[in-house]
């Protein structure tokens, strides 16, 4: 367990310095560094999926719980949704929660409102690129402001008609 902790804190310091350089490039680059991410993904499903499988036998063998390895486990469908979000932050149509325990800072909210919006055609409505969170706000039942998952059905159109006006049966 402890080798396990040490690579982890290892592969963070890593991504922690790779998003310092990453931050110096261009939307280009780094879009499309997202791409070959989301295509890497689908391009390698078999072997990711393979390895996962390893890691949920192991989790499973260590106790650990139920909740924990359903977010543990791949499936082919939850790794082409992985690639899809991937996409979309590429696409910058992402909606990122920072969620703390403590109210955020000046800067963060400055870095926040800098992100901008996201507007939904659907909707007709912009939403906060990046929104943030605090436990106690969550707890106390404020949501993601987000459009919902299911889109409403489109209206129908309205037949002008005037008043008192009996349509006809035809």
């Amino acid at each position: 367990m402890k080798n396990a902790i040490k690579e982890l804190e290892t592969k963070g310091r890593a991504a922690k310095a790779a998003s310092h350089r990453m931050a110096y490039l261009s939307t280009e680059v780094k879009n499309k560094a997202l791409h070959n991410i989301s295509d890497d993904l689908l391009a390698k499903k078999d072997e990711i999926l393979s390895a996962n499988q390893i890691d949920y036998k192991e989790a499973e063998a260590s106790g650990m719980s139920a909740a924990m390895l359903d977010r543990l486990m791949l499936s082919s469908s939850r790794l082409e949704v992985i690639a899809q979000d991937v996409l979309a932050v590429a696409a910058n149509n992402a909606i990122g929660v920072l969620i703390t325990l403590e109210p955020p800072t000046s800067p963060m909210k400055v870095e926040a409102v800098d992100a901008g919006y996201y507007h939904s055609p659907i909707y007709d409505r912009d939403y906060s690129k990046i929104q943030i969170l605090t436990i106690d706000e969550l707890l106390h039942s404020k949501t993601v402001d987000m459009p919902p998952a299911n889109p409403p059905f489109p209206k129908a159109q309205k037949i002008a008609q005037k008043e008192g006006e009996q349509l006809s049966m035809e």
